[in-house]
């Protein structure tokens, strides 16, 4: 039995611990615990030995401990033994200690009578009538650093100018190899946690200064690449795709349907599933360089089409929507630095919505309270759910060009 499957009355009552503290292990009064070594780096639960209830004491609920905490004997029996917590051998002083904090129990509800620290090696330490132990550590060894270059890589290649990461796999831009057409490398970790490098990808129909990988997303086993520059700066996305033998292909060429030259569609890009948004922030649906976005959705055959093009009620010249760009499900955001909406690149971001036949809508338009003349608010943008982030790289709150990070609850 689990602490997220435990009857309600037999949940622990009155457990304190210290707040954004992760559980490590459970100590069973009698036995010992080590800590295993990935334990302090995967904050993640470790549930050492088999829980069990004893008697309750008269008058309450049995007492079961289902987490991290284990007490044991029945009601009246007094015992003294021991735990000893020992550290993993690679954490050395500095990177972590681990707090053991010794429970009592009177009438059902347990508080903590007292604390030991255990840092950078092993403890042993008493245990009394009805007492438990909870391990927890707040701080982790650093993180571990691995370097990877392209097995291929040459002069000017630009690796890593564009990158992204979902699970086990990344990938990265060169967007000047190869004469500057362009490549992407695609990036696996095994089962030890070694990032290793997959296989180099570009479109088939790439050519020379085309720069393919201006802007890159990833997500589960499909990824999105593209090119202000392809075809006389139109520009163009390729969407690649694995299959169940882990084999990437190219599944399918992207562009607007009414795209012109100089429009440079594809500085920005993401992707939710099965909706691919793309920005062509120098693009002139109203005037020069207004800007806007186009939708893409998969169906189940998995062909892509244009949904909608996306150009906000207010476009003006220079506003350069579609300048950042991201999406999660059905909601968007766009940035928009350029936007003058009270003196010259205030900037602002738009959120649109898509309704039940995929229609998207534009939503609301976001703008800084205390919005300035070249603050670019809207140079980066984000979006999880309710929750919107915009950048405002050249806000001058902290000094010139400071920089500023401004969140969004559109469902307060």
């Amino acid at each position: 039995m689990t602490a997220t499957n435990a009857p309600r009355s037999l949940r622990r009552r009155g457990a304190v611990r210290p707040p954004n503290w992760a559980w490590y292990g459970m100590a069973i009064v009698g036995a010992g615990i080590q800590i295993p070594a990935g334990a302090l780096k995967n904050a993640t639960a470790i549930v050492i030995g088999t829980a069990a209830s004893i008697d309750p004491p008269a008058g309450g609920d049995p007492v079961f401990e289902t987490g991290p905490a284990v007490f044991f004997g029945p009601e009246g029996l007094s015992f003294e033994t021991s735990v000893t917590i020992t550290l993993p051998a690679n954490v050395t002083a500095g990177q972590a200690g681990v707090t053991v904090l010794q429970n009592s129990v009177s009438d059902g509800v347990e508080t903590i009578s007292s604390g030991i620290t255990v840092n950078n090696g092993s403890a042993t330490f008493p245990a009394s009538h009805f007492s438990s132990f909870q391990v927890f550590s707040d701080v982790r060894p650093p993180p571990t650093e691995q370097k990877l270059t392209a097995s291929n890589g040459q002069v000017n290649d630009g690796l890593a100018f564009t990158s992204a990461i979902d699970g086990n796999t990344a990938v990265s831009s060169a967007w000047t190899k190869a004469g500057g057409r362009g490549s992407v490398y695609v990036f696996d970790r095994n089962g030890a946690g070694v990032w290793f490098e997959g296989v180099e990808l570009f479109p088939a129909d790439a050519f020379a200064n085309d720069r393919v990988g201006r802007a890159l997303a990833l997500d589960g086993d499909t990824f999105v690449v593209t090119s202000t520059n392809h075809n006389g700066q139109k520009g163009a996305a390729w969407v690649f795709t694995r299959d169940g033998a882990g084999v990437w292909t190219e599944q399918q060429k992207l562009t607007a349907a009414d795209g012109a030259s100089f429009d440079r569609t594809g500085n920005s890009v993401e992707i939710s599933g099965d909706t691919i948004i793309i920005g062509s922030a120098e693009s002139a649906p109203v005037a020069s360089k207004s800007g806007s976005a186009y939708v893409f959705t998969r169906d189940g055959a998995g062909v892509w089409t244009e949904q909608q093009k996306l150009v906000p009620a207010d476009a003006a010249e220079g506003d350069f929507f579609g300048s950042s760009v991201d999406v999660d499900g059905d909601s968007a955001v766009i940035g928009s630095f350029g936007n003058d909406t009270t003196a010259g690149n205030t900037g602002a971001a738009y959120v649109f919505t898509r309704d039940g036949v995929g229609v998207w809508t534009e939503l609301v338009e976001l703008v800084a309270s205390d919005i300035a003349a070249g603050d670019l608010f809207g140079n980066s943008v984000g979006i999880s759910g309710d929750q919107v982030i915009v950048g405002a790289n050249s806000d001058d709150d902290r000094g010139s060009n400071a920089g500023t990070v401004f969140f969004y609850d559109l469902n307060p």
